[in-house]
């Protein structure tokens, strides 16, 4: 069984993309040895069933529980995959939101480990590759040394994405690369690109205009090349689409309508 119902789960996370924000001091690997696959699943503990359903009720508790769930039974060939990939959505969305840093990174760095593992279990499942490039834009942002070793990466792995699965998490990897050319530093320095990063959001809505970050993607897009009034279009459209899943408690959903309304407001305020 594939985990669909997870594919949402990286929505803030791809809001994030935030490997280019950041300065540069040194340059450490931003890729390690991840632990044994055995020593990683003894963190896990209760019934694997109950994980998705502990994983939408998105919070911190219920998602760190899920994420046990999934991770120990990361070494179970009958759903090893599945694991895998829940475990890894779960630690990022914890990175995603834990308040202290440490906790961020230490989140970040298993997401790393477990999507590692993911490529090594099922080399040919282009998810893998997406949660990892993920996972170390995560790690970018709370360990900023590992920022030059990981912009390449990450392009490269969400470049991956695209050629096998560009519909993936509602385009996600056009999404989430839009936003690494958008907020990249230019060159030599990265891959920042404003006119790429645009080219990819377009894509994004073209495969799934209905998704809200996809739409706030573009917004953004718009709005560094001065294009305002298309951005003003963009942002009123994933607030629209916001406030209809909200108003289906789809998870998530309160958030891209937060984001949505404080683009709008900058926009206002300019």
């Amino acid at each position: 069984m594939r985990p669909t119902r997870r594919r949402s789960a990286v929505r803030v996370i791809a809001l994030l993309a935030v490997v280019g924000t950041i300065g540069f001091a040194g340059c450490v690997s931003a890729l390690r040895e991840p632990p044994p696959l055995q020593d990683m699943a003894a963190a896990g503990s209760g019934r694997f069933a109950d994980a998705d359903q502990l994983w939408n009720e998105r919070t911190q508790e219920s998602v760190r529980a899920a994420a046990d769930r999934y991770q120990a039974a990361v070494t179970d060939e009958a759903v090893q995959l599945e694991a895998l990939l829940g475990a890894t959505h779960c630690r990022l969305w914890l990175s995603d939101h834990a308040e202290d840093p440490e906790q961020r990174l230490g989140q970040a760095v298993e997401a790393i480990n477990l999507a590692q593992w993911c490529g090594r279990v099922a080399p040919d499942e282009a998810e893998c590759d997406y949660l990892l490039a993920l996972g170390l834009g995560l790690q970018a942002q709370e360990r900023r040394s590992t920022a030059i070793d990981a912009i390449p990466r990450v392009v490269s792995l969400l470049q991956s994405a695209i050629d096998r699965a560009p519909s993936m998490d509602n385009a996600g990897p056009h999404r989430v690369l839009a936003l690494v050319y958008m907020r990249a530093p230019g060159w030599p320095a990265g891959p920042g690109d404003m006119e790429a990063g645009y080219e990819q959001a377009r894509r994004a809505v073209q495969i799934d205009p209905g998704y809200p970050p996809n739409q706030m993607a573009l917004g953004e897009a718009h709005r560094e090349l001065d294009r305002f009034d298309m951005s003003r279009e963009a942002y009123t459209e994933a607030e629209r689409l916001a406030v209809e899943r909200v108003a289906r408690n789809v998870p998530d959903a309160q958030e891209w309508l937060d984001h949505a309304r404080r683009a709008l407001q900058r926009l206002e305020q300019r």
